[in-house]
């Protein structure tokens, strides 16, 4: 993850270097996102978000796109 003040510099950075663009979000989006995704972490019963679990917290925060896209697998994300 990078953090730039606008998509303007993304696509300069993009093109300084050499590699394509990927999925750009407002900070306010992935805080609120974060938030959410690592709030429990530090719970003694906490475990990992199973495939589902992580796809509906993607959902719940507009996160969508190839990136985002999960299996419909039952396993642990």
């Amino acid at each position: 993850m990078l953090l730039f003040r606008n998509e303007a510099q993304v696509d300069e950075g993009c093109a300084a270097r050499g590699i394509p663009k990927g999925d750009v979000r407002p900070i306010e989006q992935v805080w609120t996102f974060a938030a959410e995704w690592y709030a429990r972490h530090t719970d003694a019963s906490w475990t990992k978000w199973s495939t589902r679990e992580a796809a509906e917290i993607f959902r719940r925060h507009n996160l969508t796109g190839p990136i985002w896209a999960l299996s419909n697998e039952t396993a642990r994300f």
